[in-house]
């Protein structure tokens, strides 16, 4: 059974506040007139409105002896009533049903029947089940349909009961849908996985859930290795495709926390699917470790860049003064009235007292070169020993230059990504559009190798001066991949 506390499903929270009370659980004057109107006695008016809120706050109507005794107090109070701890119904119970009636009509609500709304929260839940990974997630959604629709609540264990069934009956159609595609060898490659191999005493299994420490420059070898045995094993994205990725990842995750001996104890049509997205998973996951390797390896060569030109501007400061004060000299003789000639060879042999320009030229060269403020300039004399010369990057890149996905042939410069919103108000889920099976940092990656490349040259996207390497600066959030591209010719 799931836990009531992890579900959407209303309850009485432990500690009432007077502001709670105040704010929930006190009758208006409309509805105490109501309540004159419907009951004779002052206990009946009590027990009528003490319905009432509490219906009001929860959406069903709880047992008498499971209201609060705060609030039954605090209703008492304002009445003007002697305050009591419990309401009380006679032994029979249609006083009680009859209430619970006259509080339906008021607010307009339809009653919860086994006859009639059990078939809709039924098809409510199979609904959910179709999308969700979760009976907590399926239980929240038909809450909150029932409510949109003007239905009262059912009990929780009754909740439970039906998406217990939705979730259960969800698992075996997909698990069934995702086997008809198997072909006999395909089966039976599965199912070689999870064989002991020795003297390694390690299935293939294992191996595919084998990851990185961490995305680091030192592991870059292990995720690569990693990520070129992945390609190599038969494509699943074809096998999975029409899965939601919430479902997908749910079963990643199970597969991860199960070893090869666990597995085997797994249904047949579920084990398939499982391994399934397992490989689909660790595949996604090897592609966003070596993006983020990348641009992390991108931001470093950025900022010694950026240092290196402080440096160099620093520099210069001391030349600038320099050209200044020979512009003043220059004015000075100007200003001395002479003819032109006279001014012209004073002028000359103060610039060039050695008869050449090259210094002067090349020193307002230098300035003029590094006053845009574009460290791009730097960039390669910090990746000669990185990226640029690095095999091991270009190995990386190498791999999966388009996406495994049977049919697909969008180039990574079409890539662009959308954001699911989950259910109950979950963090949403950013996906690629054209590329479903690759992560968000793999997508901005690739987009900044693939950006405006036009034969063997690269076009700077950003400035007007091509930089000396290709580089990529990404800002990912929950919604959106923000890319920021440097190319090299």
């Amino acid at each position: 059974m799931a836990s009531i506390e992890r579900t959407a499903y209303p309850r009485f929270p432990r500690t009432l506040t007077l502001k709670d009370l105040q704010t929930s659980f006190t009758p208006r004057p409309e509805e105490v007139e109501w309540a004159q109107g419907f009951a004779r006695t002052p206990e009946r008016r009590l027990a009528l409105l003490v319905n009432l809120k509490c219906f009001q706050f929860l959406r069903h109507f709880p047992a008498v002896g499971a209201v609060p005794a705060t609030v039954v107090e605090h209703v008492s109070a304002s009445l003007g009533l002697q305050p009591v701890q419990q309401i009380t119904y006679p032994a029979a119970p249609t006083a009680r049903y009859r209430h619970h009636k006259a509080i339906r009509t008021l607010l307009g609500i339809k009653p919860y029947t086994d006859a009639q709304t059990r078939l809709l929260a039924i098809r409510l839940a199979e609904e959910a089940a179709s999308v969700v990974d979760t009976r907590v997630d399926i239980i929240n959604i038909t809450i909150e349909e029932l409510a949109r629709l003007g239905y009262e609540l059912p009990s929780f264990g009754t909740l439970d009961e039906i998406a217990a069934q939705a979730y259960a009956a969800a698992e075996s159609a997909l698990h069934r849908h995702i086997a008809q595609r198997l072909s006999t060898g395909q089966r039976k490659w599965l199912d070689q996985l999870l064989e002991t191999e020795l003297p390694a005493r390690r299935s293939l299994y294992h191996q595919i859930k084998r990851s990185a420490k961490s995305a680091s420059r030192k592991h870059l070898d292990l995720v690569l290795d990693q990520l070129e045995w992945l390609e190599s094993l038969p494509d699943s994205d074809t096998l999975l495709d029409g899965v939601p990725a919430t479902k997908l990842k749910h079963m990643a995750n199970m597969a991860s926390a199960l070893d090869a001996g666990d597995m085997k104890d797994v249904g047949t049509a579920k084990r398939h699917a499982l391994i399934l997205a397992l490989v689909r998973q660790m595949r996604i996951g090897a592609r966003d470790d070596i993006a983020e390797m990348f641009i992390r390896r991108m931001g470093a060569i950025h900022k010694s860049a950026k240092e290196e030109l402080n440096i160099i501007q620093a520099r210069q400061r001391e030349l600038s003064e320099e050209l200044v004060a020979a512009l003043e000299l220059v004015i000075g003789i100007v200003a001395e009235g002479l003819d032109d000639a006279h001014t012209g060879q004073r002028v000359r042999e103060l610039l060039a007292p050695h008869g050449n320009l090259d210094k002067l030229q090349a020193d307002c060269e230098a300035i003029r070169v590094w006053s845009d403020g574009n460290h791009c300039h730097c960039c390669g004399s910090h990746s000669n020993h990185g990226v640029r010369r690095c095999s091991r990057w270009r190995r990386g890149c190498a791999l999966s230059r388009r996406p495994r996905t049977a049919g697909c042939s969008r180039p990574w410069t079409s890539c662009s990504r959308t954001s699911t919103a989950r259910p109950n108000g979950s963090p949403t889920r950013s996906t690629c559009r054209s590329h479903p099976s690759a992560g968000a940092n793999w997508c901005a990656a690739r987009q900044a190798w693939a950006t405006r490349r036009t034969g063997a040259t690269w076009k700077c996207a950003c400035f007007p001066i091509s930089p000396a390497i290709c580089a990529a600066a990404t800002s990912a959030s929950k919604d959106r991949v923000t890319l920021l591209t440097f190319a090299s010719n």
